[in-house]
């Protein structure tokens, strides 16, 4: 990609990266094959010269939260997850996308910055099910479950491996506090403060090209891969704008 880019003369390239990133080194790594790539490419775009802008968001509130915990809370009311009593501050994919674009549209300000990205607060699970409960209108509960049982139904759901490694490895960093983080990069570029679990439900009654939350929370773990948002780049040229995603959750 970066050869590419050279290339054609971009003049400006988005990197969509991870948050975990920033806690990373060749020290410290984490056992997540999608995390260690996302720091490889970081480093081999900050050795390539070009005008990239990085993009490192927490957790997909949509790509992971929704997706993961939907046969949860529409068969039982509870959210079951392996993530204790530790915090968490997924963001709203509609966030990140208004400020790839916000960046995209005028790319020169931003050259050479890298924008952290979180939900509008950080709290542990119990908080989170009562937004779902807020959201939903109807009482939605928090129930910790053993990593090895997460693991266990995310490969009986067919997962690539890689992606079950991944899911796993942040539901162990959560446990481990490393998901308990606030940026401020979505109010930076966007001028708008994040959005939440209740600010999300009541976007999707005002626009059709977003999946109802509840819809959402009826999907299986096998269709989860079809809401894991995208890591990837933005290309901007003096031409056109384009853009590549992967399957990754954070």
């Amino acid at each position: 990609m970066a050869t590419v880019a050279r290339e054609v003369g971009v003049s400006a390239l988005v990197n969509m990266s991870q948050m975990t990133v920033s806690q990373m080194s060749i020290q410290n790594t984490t056992p997540s094959p999608l995390q260690r790539q996302h720091w490889l490419s970081e480093q081999a775009l900050g050795w390539s010269g070009l005008p990239v802008v990085t993009i490192r968001p927490t957790v997909f509130l949509e790509g992971f939260f929704l997706p993961l915990t939907g046969s949860g809370v529409s068969d039982r009311g509870r959210i079951e997850l392996p993530f204790g009593r530790r915090k968490t501050s997924p963001v709203a994919t509609t966030d990140v996308a208004r400020v790839i674009a916000g960046v995209l549209a005028d790319p020169g300000p931003h050259l050479g910055r890298i924008y952290e990205l979180t939900g509008p607060r950080s709290q542990d699970m119990h908080g989170v099910a009562w937004e779902y409960s807020e959201a939903l209108n109807g009482e939605v509960t928090y129930f910790d479950i053993a990593p090895e049982d997460c693991e266990r139904e995310l490969k009986s759901a067919g997962l690539p491996e890689h992606l079950t490694r991944h899911l796993v490895t942040m539901a162990e960093l959560n446990q481990a506090g490393r998901y308990d983080r606030m940026a401020d990069g979505v109010e930076r570029v966007t001028g708008r403060s994040p959005m939440s679990v209740r600010n999300l439900r009541r976007f999707t009654r005002m626009s059709s090209a977003v999946v109802d939350l509840k819809a959402l929370c009826g999907v299986s773990f096998v269709r989860a891969r079809m809401y894991a948002g995208g890591g990837g780049s933005g290309i901007c040229d003096r031409r056109r704008l384009s853009s590549r995603a992967t399957a990754d959750p954070r």
